[in-house]
């Protein structure tokens, strides 16, 4: 009922009619009458105003002020929109760019620089490599291993990690602490593809020569026997300041 009525007043609005008119005809209460007489009003006030901002979007993103964007696009792609304005807001050289170019931003990709020296090194150890593997020590079981520290404190990213709802404060909230807790843990995986269970070091344990290679003899070595037959294990700790290989 109340909807019916408000679409009375509405279209009587439009049609012309005064709000006194209005309340002789309907014979709703004045307050009522005035009350959607104000809105209407504010509504006309927005609406003048959204088409009046259209045309003058319009008429600013012409034929020749988007070839001149797509220059100064195509010259130097690092501008930011603010460098772009032309005596325009970042608004508009943004649809322009998106929508009536069709460019679209992106992050800069990062990649290690490669001289043609480096280049050749790497080409020449890699078909060594694939010769050795094929040929010398195709029957070896290899494994690999690193070392990682994680964080106990919940990993998120503040700029791609979005949360979709109505309301803001339905937000979930991501805690952590001032000094996280991390823990070292190594990880091992065979050339056949067998995984070792992550072998966790103990909070606060600094991890030098001689504890990695008892991890190797006590943890990692028991692991290697029983994925494959007995054979010799040799390890070279580099990342541990061992400048020697370690038979185990």
């Amino acid at each position: 009922m109340e909807e019916e009525k408000r679409y009375a007043m509405f279209t009587s609005f439009r049609a012309g009619r005064s709000p006194k008119e209005v309340i002789e005809f309907f014979n709703y209460p004045k307050s009522t009458i005035y009350d959607q007489w104000k809105a209407w009003n504010s509504f006309k006030k927005n609406d003048a105003h959204r088409k009046k901002r259209s045309r003058s979007l319009g008429a600013t993103r012409t034929d020749e002020f988007v070839a001149e964007v797509k220059r100064k696009v195509n010259e130097d792609g690092n501008k930011s929109y603010a460098k772009l304005t032309m005596g325009c807001s970042k608004l508009t050289i943004a649809n322009t760019i998106n929508k009536d170019l069709g460019y679209s931003s992106y992050k800069k990709r990062h990649r290690m620089i490669l001289t043609e020296g480096t280049r050749e090194s790497r080409r020449v150890k890699a078909a060594a490599l694939l010769n050795n593997l094929k040929h010398e020590t195709a029957a070896l079981l290899r494994s690999f291993s690193d070392e990682i520290f994680f964080s106990q404190d919940q990993n998120s990213n503040r700029q791609n990690d979005r949360w979709i709802c109505q309301n803001v404060d339905e937000v979930h909230v991501v805690k952590h602490t001032k000094f996280p807790s991390s823990v070292m843990v190594l990880g091992v995986i065979s050339s056949e593809g067998y995984v070792m269970p992550p072998h966790f070091f103990k909070k606060g344990l600094k991890v030098n020569t001689a504890i990695y290679i008892d991890v190797m003899k006590n943890v990692v070595k028991p692991w290697l026997e029983d994925i494959g037959p007995p054979i010799r294990h040799q390890v070279h700790p580099g990342l541990h300041d061992v400048l020697h290989d370690v038979d185990l």
